[in-house]
Order: structure tokens, then sequence, then C-alpha cells
């Protein structure tokens, strides 16, 4: 049941969000996945990627070469690299196709890939949880009411429990179902401070 701050807490770990990461939907909107096509992919500002698409190697029909740096024992720069496999994937009954990249890991589909020690990877091979993931109730019904009060443009100065006003031009009903959206997300952080909607 949980009461404030419960739930688990952050250890200093890293959490999704801080890992460098490549996203197999992002490379197919680019055209990177065409057999043949080279590219350059920054995940930030200090850190990129060079990829080039492949067509049948190592039992896939489709594969992706990813050449990245990393600090060797001696303290330098070298380039690693690394085959990650990939399918298209029929979805909407065959009316469009959807990428996933196969985990050299755990060879499970994933449409995001982590970067760690050992290359790219789905994020349960490194074990890192979301950030909402660590955060108790209290904390995610709060975080929860403010998403909501934000998507209406409420003011940031009210707390985050009160009721929202309705935007100049939103229908009432739309209106209506983000206050019952509302008024369940503040529950449980009105039930830890004793207060009541």
């Amino acid at each position: 049941m949980g009461g404030y701050n419960s739930g688990k807490k952050g250890s200093g770990e890293k959490s999704v969000e801080d890992f460098y990461s490549l996203d197999v939907c992002w490379l197919y909107q680019q055209g990177m996945l065409k057999p043949g096509k080279r590219g350059i992919v920054r995940l930030g500002n200090d850190f990129a990627v060079k990829v080039k698409c492949k067509a049948k190697f190592w039992g896939w029909q489709q594969c992706l070469y990813v050449w990245y740096p990393v600090w060797n024992e001696a303290g330098k720069i070298e380039t690693r690299e690394q085959v990650i496999g990939f399918e298209m994937v029929s979805t909407l009954n065959g009316k469009s196709q959807r990428p996933y990249f196969f985990c050299p890991m755990l060879e499970i589909r994933a449409g995001k890939l982590l970067m760690g020690s050992n290359g790219f990877a789905h994020r349960k091979w490194y074990g890192p949880l979301y950030h909402g993931q660590t955060l108790g109730h209290f904390d995610r019904a709060i975080r929860a009411c403010r998403v909501i009060r934000n998507r209406l443009g409420s003011a940031e100065m009210e707390f985050a429990t009160d009721r929202p006003d309705r935007p100049k031009g939103m229908h009432q009903s739309t209106y209506r179902k983000y206050l019952e959206k509302h008024a369940r997300a503040a529950l449980p952080a009105l039930a830890c401070m004793g207060g009541t909607s």
C-alpha cells in the first residue's frame, strides 16, 4: 500500500534517462535502415556513433554495423564495433511496418538500446530503472498532477493538487476528463497529507 516516501529509493545509480540510447524508429525515419546507407548519429553533445546498414549477415536479413568510441585501460580513445540485427514487423493488419532491434546480449526485440560497458543492449541487460520507477507513491502522484496541470496551462505557482483551471477554448467534456484524471492522480498525495478533495 505504501505511505509517504515509499517505493524504491534512488541509490545514486543511473536511470534509463542517463544512458545514451539508439532508437530504431528514429533511424528508420532518417532513412538509415536501408542496405548500404551510412551515417553518423549524435547521441549527445560530445558523443556520436557511426552506423552502416547491411543486408544478410550473421543469419539476419538486415543488420546495423555500429562503431563507437571508448576509453581503453591506457587512457586512450579506441573505436569498437558492434553488429545489431533488426527486423521489420507488420502492424495494423499488414498496412504498415515497424522496425525492432534484436538485442545482441539477450536476443529479444527492443525499440531502443542503451549504451553501456558492453556496447548497445536492452535496458534489462544493464538493469537501470526509469526515473518514475524510483519515486514513491507521494512523489509519483505529485508528478502526475503537475503533468496534467501543465497540459491545461495552469499556473506553476499553485499547488500541484489544486484543481486546474479550464483553458480558454477547451470543450467542457474534455475539461471534465482532465479533471477526473487530476482527481485520481491527486488522491494518493492528498491521503498522505491528510487532506480531502
